[in-house]
């Protein structure tokens, strides 16, 4: 399901827009407030009936306004398979300019929402088959001779695509902190996989086949904690969860938070996992 790009700082979503059908985002429609404060317009009852998916402050705050999951009212049918923005300019009047900190939140939005898509790369939209993320704006589409976004946008537009397929591509991409999380979580299984394969394959150790076994038996002693605990000591795991919490503090989250949180799922996972151990001849319990 399309979720909201992780630069949205705030949402007044008041239930506008419509069902998409299943119709999949594959695309994003630009336009301009043709003012240099649209919020309030966009995100209330309007006499145009626009309500965007999104809406962009001179300053590049993204607000969101109808959900991605959700068709936005702005474009006409194109808006089934789109996300769509409104921006604020800083004059209004021609050539109707915007932001450059609006027009890097823009190509935020795209590169989310193409990452989201099963589209490869981003461009520009056009006739025929298209197996990228598209990206459309109202004058192209519109029939009643609309200018918007306006000279100034519309000129922009090679360079937003050309920053929105960095930030795909890796460069720069921002993360929210459910990105962090599921990071930190993936890293959490591999450690658990690994300590587990170690547990069963006594090669793993380097250790004789009698020394594992005793080591294993005092595992069992402790529900199995000396010896995943031991493991989750390693240099390696501990080099993860150091790539975790900076990855964290990158993204202004509390990464000593985050990296507690894995310890204490861990932790959790262990509470019931014991080994037991029987002698050569003993029957299996």
């Amino acid at each position: 399901m399309p979720s909201w790009a992780p630069n949205t700082a705030t949402v007044i979503d008041k239930g506008f827009g419509s069902n998409r059908n299943g119709a999949a985002v594959t695309g994003i429609v630009i336009h301009h407030v043709a003012g240099t404060n649209g919020r309030d317009y966009v995100a209330n009852w309007n006499s145009r009936g626009s309500h965007p998916t999104y809406h962009i402050a001179k300053d590049g705050t993204v607000t969101g306004i109808v959900h991605p999951d959700r068709q936005p009212w702005s474009s006409g049918a194109i808006d089934r398979n789109a996300v769509t923005v409104e921006i604020d300019n800083t004059a209004a009047r021609e050539p109707w300019p915007v932001s450059d900190a609006a027009l890097e939140s823009v190509a935020k939005i795209i590169a989310h929402h193409a990452a989201e898509s099963s589209r490869s790369g981003i461009a520009l939209n056009r006739a025929g088959t298209m197996r990228e993320f598209w990206v459309e704006y109202h004058n192209r589409i519109a029939s009643n001779g609309t200018a918007c976004p306006g000279p100034y946008v519309i000129g922009k537009i090679p360079s937003i695509i050309e920053r929105a397929n960095e930030l795909y591509e890796g460069e720069d991409m921002p993360l929210s902190s459910e990105d962090v999380k599921r990071i930190a979580a993936e890293s959490t299984r591999q450690v658990w996989g690994r300590v587990f394969k170690a547990i069963n394959e006594d090669k793993e150790y380097g250790m004789p086949e009698e020394s594992a076994a005793m080591r294993l038996r005092r595992a069992s002693d402790r529900s199995g904690r000396a010896m995943v605990l031991g493991r989750m000591n390693s240099a390696e795991n501990k080099a993860i969860l150091a790539a975790v919490s900076t990855l964290a503090d990158s993204q202004g989250l509390d990464g000593e938070a985050i990296v507690q949180a894995v310890r204490d799922a861990a932790d959790k996972a262990l509470s019931n996992f014991s080994i037991t151990l029987t002698a050569e001849g003993d029957e299996d319990e």
